[in-house]
């Protein structure tokens, strides 16, 4: 007997599509056929059946097909109990000879048809046919779909079928939906510093299987009347480590546009964003540019999703640094950056005027110096500058040097010695 046939994705509620009679139509074309067919033949776990993408949950379908000639009709749906019902409701014969029929072409054995176990041969028949029908009018050429009959006629037992002709199969691995939610939640709490919400666990399992789906491996076996293989050749690639990071950085990106820095900055749990948000801080005022949390999160969303992205936005905030800061250029572009210099400046106001700098950047005095017209501003034009301020006077220093002078004066009309 045939293995039993096996589902994937988890579950959902029978769909039935796409109901249609006679043989090629523009309505079975663009189900069956071209890279945006809609069902295709994949194999998951070494197993092979027909998927159909659109479906949520178990996307597995099976083709129900009557008739004969160009009056054949068929439907496509993932209730595989009403696909059992009809093909032993319209089998010629009735269900004795669809039995028979199972037994000659090897679907069941001699005691399985003796002891009336047929529906797992059936089940088996369902989905070759199925499988069958879909490579064959979408690789093979062929113009219509072939009754359950005169699909069993065929298989193995009859003797009577070349097995000659050309075979496609795509190789595919498709993540299940417990597997796709599970990935997209731990990514989520370590990029974003929150599990992921319902909407972008369906949203992420949608996208890989649609990725995957769309990069399998296509392998075509082309064979001889008694079966054996001639040619085979493997086109396409399987989904790369890049696209399925693509896939998740989509859902981040779009969470990223409807929420505030502040509150992943906050988050308890942390997160990949609130670091980069950080580090893109960090760089914007090293390169005399200071912003909010609220702008950092713009350079992240403009660059999230590439590779490098914080280096990328750093470069960016060096390369205006180097505009922005004309006397700096150089300095800047042999490695240094615009907070190292202004640095200096503060340090020398702080210690002039007696006072606590706590940004640089911020500081008019200390921007005027470093972006002064035909060049920085010289250290010791700067300190005569600061005390050139009304606070210079108060300080210690200040009034050392009034005693100094004081003293210098006494000096010279000889009342000291």
């Amino acid at each position: 007997m045939a293995e039993p046939i096996q589902f994937f994705g988890g579950t959902s509620s029978a769909v039935t599509v796409n109901p249609g009679s006679g043989t090629t139509s523009s309505l079975i074309d663009s189900d069956f056929s071209g890279d945006n067919a809609r069902y295709k033949v994949i194999t998951q776990n070494g197993k092979q059946y027909v998927s159909d993408p659109t479906l949520s949950g178990n996307n597995q379908v099976f083709i129900i097909i009557t008739g004969s000639g160009k009056n054949i009709k068929y439907e496509v749906t993932s209730d595989l109990t009403k696909a059992q019902a009809s093909y032993i409701k319209n089998f010629p014969g009735g269900l004795p000879a669809l039995k028979k029929a199972l037994l000659n072409s090897g679907y069941i054995t001699k005691d399985e048809y003796a002891n009336n176990s047929y529906i797992g041969g059936l089940i088996g028949a369902i989905s070759d046919l199925t499988i069958q029908s879909v490579q064959g009018y979408a690789y093979e050429g062929k113009t219509e779909f072939k009754p359950m009959a005169s699909f069993l006629m065929g298989q193995k037992g009859t003797g009577t079928t070349s097995k000659a002709g050309t075979f496609k199969d795509t190789t595919t691995d498709i993540t299940t939906i417990g597997d796709a939610y599970k990935e997209i939640n731990d990514y989520m709490l370590d990029v974003f510093g929150r599990e992921a919400t319902q909407e972008e666990k369906d949203t992420f399992y949608k996208d890989i299987n649609a990725r995957e789906l769309k990069s399998g491996v296509q392998t075509v076996t082309v064979r001889d009347a008694t079966g054996k293989i001639t040619k085979t050749q493997k086109i396409g690639a399987a989904l790369t480590s890049d696209e399925r990071i693509n896939s998740l950085n989509a859902v981040v990106k779009t969470a990223l546009k409807g929420t505030e820095a502040e509150t992943i900055l906050s988050s308890s749990k942390g997160s990949k964003i609130a670091q980069d948000i950080a580090k893109i801080q960090k760089s914007a005022a090293d390169y005399g540019q200071p912003i909010s949390a609220g702008q950092a999160m713009k350079y992240v969303l403009d660059g999230f999703g590439t590779p490098d992205y914080v280096a990328k936005q750093t470069e960016r905030l060096r390369l205006n640094a180097m505009t922005m800061f004309g006397n700096l250029k150089d300095h800047i572009n042999n490695g240094g950056n615009v907070k190292d210099i202004a640095d200096q400046y503060a340090y020398i106001k702080s210690k002039k005027l007696g006072i606590a700098l706590t940004d640089s950047m911020a500081d008019k005095d200390v921007v005027d110096a470093i972006s002064k017209t035909g060049g920085l501003m010289s250290t010791a034009d700067f300190s005569r500058q600061m005390q050139a301020n009304p606070l210079w006077r108060q300080t210690e220093e200040a009034h050392n040097t009034a005693a100094d002078f004081a003293n210098t004066i006494l000096k010279s009309f000889g009342f000291m010695g």
